[in-house]
């Protein structure tokens, strides 16, 4: 018992309290649900970076009081959600999620690294179902959830217990999973250039792309099924 005790810790709450002050604390329920916690996880984000923004990012610290609130409309905790997660994975203030995770996944692709979708910042869908369920969590362990029901949160109940709704979509339009890229250190005007010579545009996952100086590519438009 003794060994055991001498790597124990143990943490005076009342003096983290006085550190974090009162209005930090009030809002690291909202960053520990978000990231991830015991019914729902984020991947590859650590709660360091949540209590970072909590303390930071005044954006950040209205959408946790949001989160708070047990008469939050639905439409405000989906968009709020969302701009909290797009934070997290450093998208710049007004940048959506959807295109943050396309801008991850041509910077992924400039390398030789494969990458599993899992990795990638999540779909705008996901995240929508996501925020929902943080807001449920949330109010639950308030105590607020009497004229809330769990299946109408994206909960579903399987063998008396609740499970996530995740998605309904893929990961990916199946286009993009399987779409060729170059490496030109040039203007991409002749059939060296690998998306030239496949009749195809560059796009930002090419090695070098420039843009308005490449011969081979117009500029980028996501479309509605890239959004999801």
């Amino acid at each position: 018992m003794k060994a055991n005790m001498e790597h124990h810790r143990e943490w005076n709450t009342g003096k983290t309290r006085g550190i974090l002050r009162k209005d930090t604390c009030s809002r690291l329920l909202f960053a520990h649900v978000l990231i991830g916690c015991d019914t729902l996880r984020i991947f590859g984000i650590g709660k360091q970076v949540a209590l970072k923004q909590v303390q930071s990012n005044a954006d950040f610290q209205r959408y946790a009081d949001l989160f708070t609130d047990r008469y939050a409309r639905r439409e405000d905790i989906i968009d709020a959600g969302e701009k909290a997660l797009a934070s997290v994975h450093d998208g710049e203030k007004g940048e959506s999620i959807h295109v943050l995770r396309y801008k991850h996944f041509c910077e992924v692709s400039k390398t030789n690294t494969f990458s599993e979708p899992h990795t990638l910042p999540p779909t705008s869908v996901a995240t929508h179902y996501h925020s929902l369920r943080v807001y449920f969590q949330i109010q639950t362990w308030r105590e607020t959830t009497e004229n809330l029901k769990p299946e109408e949160w994206r909960w579903k109940l399987s063998d008396s217990q609740l499970l996530p709704i995740k998605t309904h979509l893929p990961a990916a339009p199946e286009r993009l999973t399987k779409i060729f890229r170059c490496n030109c250190k040039t203007g991409c005007n002749t059939s060296r250039c690998t998306c030239k010579k496949m009749s195809i545009e560059c796009t930002w996952m090419c090695g070098t792309y420039k843009g308005v100086s490449c011969a081979n590519s117009i500029p980028v438009k996501l479309d509605a099924e890239d959004a999801e």
